[in-house]
């Protein structure tokens, strides 16, 4: 575990400038940070509070590209950076303006020469503006930078290069009409149908021998190319641009990036991998509950490789809420912790909520940043629903790696004793990346088959029997049931035994048992699906889904729970299983449970609403400074140093 200590970050969002940094430097000691909108629009005590403030380390600053800066915000850039302050300068960009969605999209940034030099000249009068000297890093802030179409912004002489000119039937007048054209014609947006992306055609036939204008016709198009050619070409290549651009011109800024998670529904997001040689910093605004913030900031870190990380966190002002939300940040190993708190307005224009965000950064600068080693690998999502039950599965674990369907090839698999893939299926890597030059989706076939034989623990959930079904493991049912409501089913007596399950479940799985285990000594059947014995390992195949009500949904986690305890105690890891795997009466009230790689830091975080858990801590908790605290609605969150 890392001696260096975190830093709570008090997100100061400013309108000023940043840069980035080419070589690598040592990772902060810590990190806070405060959200405003200017520096120059603070009062002058608020400034001063945030000047003295030896907690806050970095502040998130925000700046429209093309903008001057005034002489105060300039001024108090200075001060502060001479005081010790890291500014990450968060470029924006909107609907209209001399730079806009439009004519700057993402696409356009990546892939039109024309476009990034328009657009560099406006990141460079801001940043000369503010002095890149003040300037620690530097990103582009705003994620909708993707709906630009090059067709909307009446007036700009820089449009309709297509033919799409503003007042087109399809045109609401504003720059969302670029996904909206897609949608009104029945078409997904962010799509092949998507104007800023449709104009690259010729791009994307030249670097994948597919032709998007055939999507229409099914057997001749492969989604996910589309898809993860959009992600790192498009979204990602639009990062390196400026990335490559502020190494040339300003080497001495780091290079960060805001937010790049490619969840299932949003096949615009980029690609984690892609990013990881030209960024040396993520920064993150996850704004739900503390499971979602969790889910949210491992799914973006353990491909970027733990980078440089600042989280902001969103939510009320609430100091219970603040513990929790920070320590969901603290637990997926952040450098930086604060709060995005715009709504409330600056923190240091009030002196309590002041003073109570410094008391909490204080706790957390006391920390080291949090280094664990995760045994359960988690990625779930390829479809709309992935997120959705997706997030229903997760609390059968204590503490998991996450990641996403577009995004798994990417895994270290020999750093995991237990592998759960949610909706993906696997593939053959290498002919895949021969044929399109891009990852496939899902793991590598050989390499996750090799791994198992090893001793690993595969669970396949709603994903498809895959080799199983090659290699005679499972086979085809001519007559499945139809299940149209929950019902106890019962467990066969080899499962009960081998696996120490109960004795029915109580299910609902609309169509039960498409695929059943063949008459062999290596497979046991189960309620549903099969478990399969591999070389040293096992798998857990569930091709069936269970019905599309939530309430369905819930019923598997402790069913899944059971499985997979099962299966790791079959191949030698059963005090494993305790480890990594809730107790079935604590899956109803989820909550993450880790321990430091040296031992000596030691979190529970609750997922959601507090709820009285029934686990009682061991320890002072340095949130509360209260000793064996229970986890319960008054503390969601405790951390422990040992």
């Amino acid at each position: 575990m890392s001696k260096v200590p975190i830093l709570a970050l008090a997100a100061v969002l400013l309108v000023a400038g940043g840069v980035v940094e080419s070589a690598p430097a040592p990772l902060p000691a810590h990190a806070s940070g405060v959200c405003y909108f200017k520096l120059g629009t603070l009062s002058e005590e608020a400034y001063q509070r945030l000047l003295q403030a030896p907690e806050v380390t970095y502040l998130m600053c925000q700046e429209a590209v093309g903008s001057t800066l005034d002489p105060l915000t300039v001024q108090r850039a200075r001060e502060l950076t001479a005081a010790g302050k890291k500014i990450v300068l968060q470029l924006w960009y909107g609907p209209s303006g001399r730079y806009n969605w439009s004519y700057h999209s993402y696409p356009a940034l990546a892939l039109d020469s024309e476009a990034q030099r328009d657009f560099f000249a406006g990141v460079d009068k801001t940043l000369r503006s503010l002095g890149p000297e003040n300037v620690y890093a530097v990103h582009l802030l705003e994620e909708d930078g993707w709906f630009g179409a090059n067709v909307d912004g009446p007036g700009d002489w820089r449009l309709d290069k297509e033919g799409l000119a503003p007042g087109n039937s399809w045109d609401d007048g504003n720059c969302y009409s670029n996904y909206q054209y897609a949608r009104k014609r029945g078409h997904n947006p962010w799509s092949e149908w998507t104007p800023s992306v449709r104009r690259f055609a010729d791009v994307f036939l030249q670097d994948t021998g597919l032709d998007m204008r055939l999507s229409a016709a099914p057997l001749l198009f492969d989604y996910h190319v589309l898809d993860r050619w959009m992600g790192r070409r498009l979204w990602a290549g639009c990062k390196i641009a400026l990335a490559k651009h502020m190494q040339a011109e300003y080497p001495h800024v780091r290079n960060f990036v805001w937010g790049c998670v490619a969840w299932s529904a949003e096949p615009f997001q980029a690609d984690g991998p892609a990013l990881r040689e030209h960024i040396s910093g993520a920064v993150q605004d996850p704004y739900g509950t503390p499971h979602h913030n969790y889910v949210a900031l491992r799914a973006m870190l353990s491909h970027l490789r733990d980078p440089e990380n600042v989280c902001l966190m969103w939510g009320t002002t609430d100091r219970k809420f603040k513990e929790s939300r920070l320590t969901s940040a603290y637990v997926t190993g952040a450098h930086a912790l604060g709060f995005y708190e715009d709504k409330g307005g600056p923190s240091p224009e009030s002196p309590d909520r002041w003073e109570m965000n410094l008391e909490l950064f204080r706790k957390f600068n006391s920390l080291p940043v949090f280094r664990a080693q995760r045994r359960v690998y988690y990625a779930f999502g390829n479809d709309a629903n992935g997120p959705i039950t997706g997030f229903n599965e997760l609390p059968l674990f204590t503490f998991p790696e996450v990641s996403t369907a577009k995004e798994c090839y990417d895994c270290e698999i020999e750093k995991y004793d237990i592998i759960v893939l949610h909706q993906i299926s696997l593939c053959d890597q290498q002919e895949y990346q021969r044929k399109y030059r891009l990852p496939g989706p899902g793991l590598d076939r050989e390499r996750v088959k090799a791994w198992v034989r090893d001793g690993g623990v595969l669970g396949l959930l709603q994903s498809g029997p895959d080799f199983l079904l090659e290699e005679g493991f499972i086979v085809r049912n001519p007559e499945p049931a139809g299940m149209t409501e929950a019902a106890e089913i019962p467990t066969p007596p080899a499962a009960q035994q081998a696996l120490g399950m109960l004795p029915s479940y109580r299910l609902q799985v609309p169509t039960l048992g498409r695929f059943v285990g063949a008459d062999r000594p290596e497979v046991i059947n189960l309620p549903v699906g099969v478990l399969v014995r591999y070389g040293k390992g096992a798998i857990y195949c569930e091709p069936e889904p269970p019905a599309s009500s939530r309430d369905a949904v819930k019923l598997m986690p402790p069913y899944h729970a059971d499985v997979l305890r099962g299966a790791l105690a079959m191949v030698g890891k059963k005090d494993l299983a305790a480890e990594v795997i809730l107790p079935r009466d604590q899956i109803s009230t989820p909550y993450y449970h880790a321990r430091s790689e040296d031992g000596r830091v030691e979190v529970w975080l609750q997922y959601d609403t507090p709820q009285d858990t029934g686990v009682l801590t061991r320890g002072v908790d340095i949130l509360t400074g209260q000793p064996d605290r229970p986890l319960d609605t008054n503390h969601p969150a405790i951390i422990v140093r040992h």
